[in-house]
């Protein structure tokens, strides 16, 4: 959990190294019009607002723009006229879908649409090559948009809280994926392409229906951190002692009655969470 609190805060953190460097922040385009040239960060969180602004397209320069907990159903063209822009925030909208224009943002690096009301993604998403966070929780999701796929230098993608049943199989393309957490959906397996995800290394799919992790789970040999609180697993894979950089494993709430034999081989594991689960007390020491 602690790996996805840091991440999720990139927009904090960006926003935190543009002050650093005494760039100033607008809180409207009004504001930001009488400089519009100079303007790199528009923060208009928490206006009010039902529409995107007029004369947001003049900004050309703009590299962040914060529209988060407003009350927009629509993103205007304008936006996407903002080829400079690296940073956007939507999330908590009112939102239903995204325009095919998003494509045209190909300097975008994060794009927080949570909070909102998407059932899917345009194809156009494909086209953000230089994308490299994507936050899509609190959705209406129901297939991974597998377009995603394509973003190669994608490195954290979270999709908690929508209604996903399955991964694409194709998932092990995505070389770039760092941490991946996809809690609270209706996932019931694994793809076995997940290997291949040779960067991986937090993955958090608790509070799904998995009822069975496959042995293969035991090849991604990056990751770190594994939660899989809240589950339908009755044991672990004996393969799950191969992952030696695992410093982080959360089991709570399965019906486990029994941890794999090697487990001690897991000589970097530092934490193991296994509340309300079917293992005795002999078992846990």
């Amino acid at each position: 959990i602690l790996f996805i609190a840091i991440s999720s805060n990139s927009f904090a953190q960006t926003l935190f190294s543009y002050h650093n460097e005494n760039i100033i922040t607008h809180a409207s385009v009004e504001e930001a019009l009488k400089d519009k040239d100079q303007v790199l960060i528009l923060n208009m969180r928490g206006k009010g607002l039902k529409e995107v602004p007029t004369g947001i397209a003049l900004l050309k320069n703009l590299e962040y723009l914060n529209l988060m907990k407003n009350e927009i159903k629509d993103l205007s063209e304008d936006i996407f006229q903002l080829h400079n822009l690296k940073i956007l925030n939507i999330r908590q909208n009112k939102l239903d879908s995204l325009p095919n224009g998003i494509g045209k943002l190909i300097h975008l690096q994060t794009l927080d649409a949570a909070k909102n009301s998407f059932s899917t993604l345009p194809p156009q998403i494909k086209e953000l090559k230089s994308l490299k966070t994507i936050h899509l929780s609190e959705n209406a999701i129901k297939e991974f948009p597998v377009e995603l796929t394509e973003l190669k230098d994608l490195s954290f993608l979270e999709a908690d809280r929508n209604k996903l049943e399955s991964l694409p199989e194709n998932i092990g393309s995505m070389w770039g994926l760092v941490n991946i957490s996809l809690q609270y959906n209706n996932l019931k397996s694994l793809p076995e392409s997940i290997v291949e995800l040779k960067s991986l290394k937090v993955m958090d799919v608790s509070n799904n229906q998995l009822v069975y992790l496959p042995q293969f789970i035991g090849n991604i040999k990056t990751l770190e951190s594994l939660m899989l609180n809240n589950n339908e697993l009755e044991n672990l894979p004996e393969s799950i002692s191969n992952l030696t950089n695992l410093e982080l494993l959360t089991i709570s709430h399965n019906p486990i009655k029994k941890l794999p034999k090697n487990i001690k081989n897991l000589k970097k594991l530092k934490t193991l969470i296994a509340l309300n689960t079917g293992i005795d007390s002999k078992e846990q020491k």
